[in-house]
């Protein structure tokens, strides 16, 4: 088994991750599209450009499009926790469910369609790119971060052919441009933040979203911007991080971070809390293990398997 301080990244991607450190705090991050990546964001109703190597291999859509396929009714935001293995989701309708990362592996079987799949961690495409080649038919949305997008171009660039993808362009780290001051955050108008600005939460996601030490945040804001009446969290358990992941099984399995990063997490959700009440978004918590049930989210077990 590899140890758990071991990155799935190939050497030389961990070798420009440390080398972008000497352009100083405010660049580091330029590894993620370092090199040969460059984008050109959806703007408006209008497509961007994935282009690799100076050949355009893919598409954006924006936001918009995921609110035009989500409908008005409710998004159901899955993650990887042990606590799926407990659900019943064949009642969740097609086109409703964001799924990340490795919930993927719930197309086909209990989620028939989903209405778009999320990945902003590299690692989990280095990981598991087979997988999520076979798994995500083409007509499903893809959300991805700069870095996945850089990796899949060094996997497969032809991977995009056909896909729709939707940019997770991190506010606090933007492509191609420097990390903004805290100050200028705050001034945004699309942007909210807590008090200390350490959490925050964008109404505008093709401008940049905050990123919160899970990707279920990331999802929670574009599930935000669709203006569902509801948005359900299933599997976002925190609390049992450190048990395998529901498609783990108890074999070999890539560690987490989620306990590591428990209080960044519900500090962006307790905010996004305090956004959906404030756009008359009901937001609900599936999981009876989830640490969320110890921080008053309202707990709903309509998905929990009845016991015979």
């Amino acid at each position: 088994m590899k140890a758990p301080w071991a990155s799935d990244r190939p050497l030389r991607r961990r070798a420009i991750k440390i080398a972008a450190l000497a352009l100083g705090p405010r660049w580091s991050h330029t590894h993620n599209w370092t090199p040969f990546l460059e984008l050109r964001k959806a703007d408006g109703r209008e497509p961007g450009t994935i282009v690799y190597r100076g050949r355009k291999v893919g598409r954006f859509i924006p936001a918009d499009r995921l609110k035009d396929k989500a409908g008005a009714a409710a998004i159901q935001i899955i993650g990887s926790g042990p606590s799926v293995l407990m659900m019943d989701l064949s009642a969740i309708a097609p086109g409703s469910a964001i799924l990340l990362n490795g919930a993927l592996e719930l197309i086909g079987s209990q989620i028939e369609r989903p209405l778009a799949v999320i990945i902003e961690d590299e690692r989990f495409i280095w990981r598991h790119f087979a997988k999520f080649r076979a798994k995500v038919p083409p007509g499903v949305p893809c959300i991805l971060s700069v870095g996945v997008i850089r990796a899949i171009c060094e996997i497969d660039a032809a991977w995009f052919t056909e896909r729709e993808i939707v940019l997770i362009d991190d506010i606090r780290k933007p492509y191609h441009a420097p990390k903004p001051k805290l100050g200028d955050l705050k001034t945004r108008s699309h942007v909210a933040m807590s008090h200390d600005g350490d959490a925050g939460i964008s109404l505008a996601p093709d401008l940049g979203v905050f990123q919160g030490g899970s990707v279920v945040i990331s999802a929670l804001q574009f599930a935000i911007h669709c203006r569902p009446k509801s948005i359900g969290l299933i599997g976002i358990d925190i609390s049992n991080a450190n048990e395998p992941r529901f498609y783990e099984g108890n074999g070999s399995r890539a560690p987490s971070g989620l306990k590591r990063a428990e209080g960044r997490i519900l500090s962006h959700l307790l905010l996004g809390r305090t956004i959906c009440a404030s756009n008359e978004i009901e937001l609900l918590n599936h999981s009876p293990t989830s640490v969320l049930n110890r921080h008053d989210f309202a707990y709903d077990n309509r998905f929990e398997k009845r016991k015979t």
